[in-house]
């Protein structure tokens, strides 16, 4: 430690960046096993960055949204969202786009609406999901869009501690209460976002052939969803791909439409499999 140069150190730390590092090694470390279970893989930022880019792009050029993520529109969940490095791009996109368009006295107030009502992520695991909330927190605060836990309720961002399979249809009896605080609030939270929300783009990082399983459980249960809000009428796909992500279109429903893209762990050369 005596022989870093703190101040050329902390020019280029990046506090929120620099968290995602720790998990992914300690659960390595902890508990491998669980580690290759659950898919806890860190994801290259500029993976991540391409993704967003490409589906921001994808938006204008197939669905003739202009501004893109910044759209109001545009409702992005990540299924499984880690430590939030997908979220994170997506807020920095938005950012930027309404900065473009010349907005700046508004982009604080946009941006923290969009990370509050219409960019989510799920996580099952209390750790990852501890870190994505501090680095959103992190995030928004650099971009100027600072949330407030002064108000009542507190300002929070739409990440929830949920399982991402469960919770699409509405329960047909009263759900139980949980013992422990908090928990049941969360839950409703995410229950309505699953239930309510008009979910366009989903974002994430396919990490393993589990959570692949998993996310095309995912696609049919909001094909159905979907489906009982504009049945009327089937649309062709279209899709492009590239190496190490996917970006499909979806648009089987008249009214509606959707947007997929998803990093494939097992085609990436950099796959941190040791």
């Amino acid at each position: 430690m005596n022989r870093v140069d703190r101040a050329e150190f902390f020019q280029s730390f990046d506090e929120g960046h620099a968290v995602q590092y720790f998990y992914e090694p300690f659960l390595h470390a902890f508990d491998p096993e669980l580690r290759k279970e659950l898919g806890v893989w860190y994801t290259p930022e500029e993976i991540v960055r391409y993704q967003v880019e490409r589906v921001d792009a994808v938006l204008l050029s197939e669905l003739g949204l202009a501004d893109g993520l910044a759209d109001p529109k545009v409702v992005v969940l990540d299924p499984c969202c880690g430590t939030g490095a997908y979220l994170r791009t997506v807020l920095r996109r938005i950012a930027a786009t309404l900065h473009d368009k010349g907005g700046d006295a508004l982009v604080a107030n946009d941006l923290k609406k969009a990370a509050m009502e219409r960019v989510f992520g799920f996580e099952i695991l209390p750790a990852p999901f501890i870190i994505a909330h501090l680095q959103l927190g992190l995030e928004l605060e650099t971009l100027g869009a600072r949330l407030s836990d002064l108000s009542d309720p507190p300002e929070r961002a739409g990440v929830y501690l949920t399982n991402a399979l469960t919770g699409w249809e509405p329960p047909k009896e009263k759900p139980k209460q949980i013992a422990f605080p908090g928990f049941d609030d969360e839950r409703d939270a995410a229950g309505r976002v699953k239930q309510e929300k008009p979910i366009l783009v989903i974002l994430g990082n396919r990490r393993t052939d589990l959570v692949s399983r998993a996310g095309h459980r995912l696609f049919a249960l909001l094909s159905r969803r979907k489906r009982r809000r504009h049945p009327s009428g089937l649309a062709a796909d279209s899709a492009s791909a590239s190496e190490g992500f996917t970006a499909r279109l979806r648009r089987p429903w008249a009214a509606g439409g959707g947007l997929a893209g998803h990093g494939s762990a097992g085609s990436r050369r950099d796959r941190r499999d040791d």
